[in-house]
């Protein structure tokens, strides 16, 4: 069985990725940068090697080539290229994008961003104008710049030396294939390799305010804490235009797949102890069930006569005059609780756990255990944990107008499903579900879970603290 690694070289220069275990499909995910110097080396080589076998070792099994002048500056490029001097064939899938080049990329892209992605809901215009108060180093100057990142799309200004109003004023135009992605912002330090990372900030789409300028105050790693520096910011001015119906309509088929290298997950019993604490915050939101059983007790054993008679009278009347477009009525009930009650903000109730505390008190604990598939079935318990929190906190801000797009979205099909159901007999919508549910694979051999597709542009409140501005000191 071959095990695979690639190669790329620009000129000079070559970068090599990690060598990935036997597989007919190997992916590295590896971002790769170079150097290019237009005009001098034009070619980038990709070149594929076997590295199973000490006497093979090194034996090229497969390359390719891009042409660089081929390819429009400031656009992220979704390239499949066949490989060739292969014996078995296949394809390379890389993404290639020419950034931090001069000049602006509204003028570079306006002849080319109508026929890039036909499925694009709309785009956004990001001006880099400045960044300030960036951490100092004792040896030699910084040399920071910043980097956009929107899902797939990576674009980043030319290097500024110093740490104190480093001006820019550089667009960037990107396209928009779902109005819940997040634009992420990274200033890093290029005298430094790997670049040092000095600061960064998510920012929402759903959150972008068009054509303001403003500060946005720079994180750490942890995106809890501002990062280093004599308060760190940069200055953005963004512009986001798109289709509401469209942008709509998206949130029901599957999101694009973000090509990165996620680090390992641990097994940690702080992070398992942040499960459980987020998890009992959404417990303590709802009525314990206990309470809910003692007080049908009460009311069937006429604890209270009054209150027993009014409430089986109530039932009565409801069950005599329901009618199936009451249904969605009552489900706008949570919607019109978080409206009426959304002038008083509510916190998240659980707190951050940094996840450099107790490291070594719980490797030793772990490293205690006799047995891996103890430590196996933990971790296990650990995703589990973590998967309930995230579903539990997402499906509560559906209804809470966390993200309005999200609550408003749903009310609206609550309410034409009510109009829909009055108008129309049930009888109709009934033949109407089932012939569809028949016949969908007739014109959609794949189809997709609408409901997950919905749910995964949910953010829980862990996300949503990512987001968080910090404020100015």
């Amino acid at each position: 069985d071959a095990k695979w690694f690639c190669t790329v070289t620009l000129g000079k220069e070559e970068r090599k990725s990690m060598i990935v275990g036997a597989t007919p499909n190997p992916s590295w995910i590896k971002p790769m940068y170079l150097d290019w110097f237009e005009s001098l080396d034009d070619y980038v080589e990709l070149s594929l090697f076997d590295d199973n076998e000490v006497f093979t070792r090194n034996k090229i099994t497969g390359r390719t080539s891009i042409n660089l002048k081929e390819l429009s500056q400031e656009v992220t490029h979704d390239l499949w290229l066949p490989l060739k001097d292969t014996e078995t064939g296949g394809e390379m899938h890389v993404l290639v994008t020419i950034t931090a080049t001069e000049g602006s990329a509204s003028v570079i892209r306006s002849s080319h961003i109508e026929s890039y992605h036909a499925g694009d809901v709309g785009h956004l215009l990001v001006n880099v104008v400045e960044a300030d108060g960036l951490q100092d180093k004792s040896l030699g100057r910084r040399q920071p710049f910043v980097a956009l990142e929107l899902v797939n799309q990576r674009f980043q200004t030319r290097p500024r030396e110093g740490i104190r109003k480093l001006k820019w004023d550089k667009e960037f135009e990107l396209c928009v294939a779902d109005i819940h992605s997040e634009l992420e912002v990274t200033v890093c330090d290029a005298s430094e390799t790997p670049n040092h990372v000095l600061g960064r900030v998510i920012i929402p789409l759903t959150h972008v305010q068009s054509g303001v300028r403003r500060w946005y105050r720079l994180k750490d790693k942890s995106l809890r804490k501002r990062a280093k520096g004599e308060d760190p910011k940069v200055l953005l001015e963004m512009t986001l235009s798109y289709n509401v119906l469209k942008a709509a309509s998206k949130m029901f088929f599957p999101r694009e797949v973000k090509y990165e290298s996620n680090p390992e997950s641990k097994l940690k019993l702080s992070t398992i102890n942040f499960h459980l604490t987020r998890i009992r915050a959404v417990q303590a939101r709802l009525t314990p069930p206990a309470k809910i059983i003692q007080e049908i007790e009460d009311i069937l054993s006429w604890t209270s006569p009054a209150k027993t008679a009014g409430i089986a009278f109530g039932i009565l009347c409801g069950i005599w005059s329901f009618e199936v477009w009451m249904l969605p009525v009552f489900l706008m009930g949570p919607f019109i609780f978080h409206l009426i009650r959304s002038g008083r903000e509510e916190r998240s109730e659980t707190e951050s756990v940094s996840e450099d505390e107790n490291d070594e008190v719980e490797e030793g604990a772990i490293s205690s255990v006799d047995g891996a598939a103890l430590q196996q079935k933990a971790f296990l318990m650990q995703e589990y944990l973590g998967c309930a929190a995230h579903v539990l906190e997402s499906f509560e801000n559906v209804f809470n107008f966390s993200d309005p797009i999200v609550s408003w979205l749903v009310l609206a099909i609550l309410t034409v499903s009510s109009v829909a159901l009055f108008l129309i007999s049930t009888r109709t919508i009934l033949t109407l579900l089932t012939t569809r549910l028949f016949t969908r694979r007739l014109y959609n051999p794949l189809p997709t879970n609408k409901l997950y597709n919905f749910m995964s542009r949910v953010h829980d409140k862990e996300q949503m603290r990512n987001f968080e501005e910090l404020p100015a000191k």
